[in-house]
């Protein structure tokens, strides 16, 4: 990871820890507060979902990028639905990965294509409860968050204002109890609704 480190330092990412264990993970997140955490979740130190969990426990500002040679289905599902915003393959390219940090540093998420191949193709199909009471537009929108368009792209779409759409998108996530688009993403794939 240290190559690694001094690449992102040399892309002008300003890299403030480097950490082999769960535990040096929590503590660098808890004294730095740091916008996005790359986390290798290979490493047996680490505990994958469960530290991602941790981790947005000691810094619940934090945005997670999981780093992962694998995109196997229930791993890419438990990270994404632990919290994390972004999920990348370590054979993805130096690009993707700052592609995927630049995403959740502003808030957004991001799977890369091999991994939401993965997700999307092996994912359950469940019923949409009726207690999550999404309305018809808002389940349009919530297609339309599942295949990945931004606020803006929806807005465009279905021809309301964007500041309507990001409404509806906050309403949405929600309704379902998920952090963010790629849970909410996630929760449409397994109810069917794409």
């Amino acid at each position: 990871m240290s190559g690694l480190a001094s690449l992102l330092n040399h892309l002008g990412l300003d890299v403030v820890g480097q950490a082999t264990s769960e535990e040096n993970v929590l503590a660098l997140a808890g004294e730095h507060e740091p916008d996005v955490v790359v986390l290798d979740v290979r490493p047996p130190e680490m505990a994958g979902a469960e530290t991602v969990r941790r981790l947005l426990e000691a810094a619940p500002a934090a945005r997670v990028v999981v780093l992962s040679d694998t995109a196997e289905i229930a791993e890419v599902a438990e990270a994404i639905l632990a919290g994390a915003g972004a999920y990348v393959l370590k054979e993805s390219s130096v690009k993707s990965l700052v592609t995927c940090i630049y995403a959740a540093a502003s808030t957004r998420s991001l799977i890369l294509p091999q991994a939401a191949a993965t997700l999307l193709e092996g994912a359950p199909v469940a019923v949409l409860p009726d207690q999550h009471e999404l309305s018809q537009r808002e389940i349009e929108v919530l297609r339309l968050i599942a295949a990945g368009r931004d606020n803006g792209e929806i807005a465009a779409e279905l021809f309301i204002s964007p500041a309507t759409a990001k409404s509806h998108v906050a309403r949405i996530l929600e309704k379902l109890k998920t952090q963010n688009r790629v849970q909410a993403a996630v929760f449409a794939v397994r109810a069917g609704l794409v």
